[in-house]
């Protein structure tokens, strides 16, 4: 699979820092060079799929390099792509892997992972009140519970709630990291949770939609991308 990279000519500058690089060469196999108005900063490479969507860093890319010279290199995994398993996600959503935008995010003090935010809606279509729904989101930090709603009956539905977690590694988000997000809930008969990773791609607002049913596979919307597809949710001995 060929990547198609798309060279913008654009930097930024992160944590009050107002120093930019400029990008002044990219070549087809990935090596990218930059200009530094001053030594010492902390530099990274960030990428994304769409200009209305957020960026990340790029994956096993340069990420809080202190540069030391006027004129600096790094080479970009342009196959990074064609190694992916994109079998579970669909086709539309593959597509983004023919192209890419990138620019070189630099500061004065060193980058930090992104923190990534997901707004969940949770909605009861199964024949009974479900109780203790929790949302919540887990990375280096530990556990960030967002909310607790003590019952929501049959046909009910939450309003959309965000949760919001730091990404752990500077890898494109297409394979999960070990962050991630989670709906628990207590039916009658158990109690069960169901989530996956933090998308690190996408748009600023990613609006999900988690379906509870009366089985033990519930349907979970990607609103931003139109994809709806069912996740098995998982038994819990006790609350998280």
């Amino acid at each position: 699979m060929k990547t198609l990279s798309v060279l913008l000519l654009l930097a930024t500058a992160v944590w009050a820092s107002a120093q930019q690089p400029e990008i002044i060469g990219f070549t087809a196999d990935g090596m990218l060079t930059w200009t530094n108005s001053q030594s010492g900063l902390h530099c990274g490479v960030e990428y994304t799929a769409d200009m209305s969507w957020s960026w990340i860093p790029w994956v096993g890319g340069p990420w809080n390099v202190v540069v030391t010279a006027p004129v600096c290199q790094a080479q970009i995994d342009m196959n990074h792509y064609a190694t992916l398993d994109l079998s579970h996600i669909p086709p539309a959503l593959r597509s983004i892997t023919s192209q890419g935008f990138y620019r070189i995010s630099a500061s004065t003090n060193e980058l930090e992972m992104p923190i990534v935010t997901h707004s969940v809606r949770v909605l009861n279509h199964c024949g009974n009140t479900v109780s203790n729904l929790s949302l919540w989101a887990g990375d280096e930090f530990g556990q960030h519970d967002f909310t607790n709603i003590p019952s929501l009956p049959p046909g009910a539905s939450t309003s959309y709630i965000d949760v919001s977690a730091r990404l752990l590694t500077n890898e494109i988000v297409l394979s999960p990291p070990s962050a991630g997000w989670r709906v628990a809930f207590t039916r009658p008969e158990d109690r069960r949770y169901v989530g996956t990773y933090m998308f690190g791609f996408g748009p600023p607002e990613k609006r999900i939609t988690v379906t509870i049913t009366n089985g033990n596979s519930m349907p979970v919307c990607c609103e931003w991308l139109n994809w709806t597809t069912n996740w098995y949710a998982y038994w819990l001995p006790t609350t998280p």
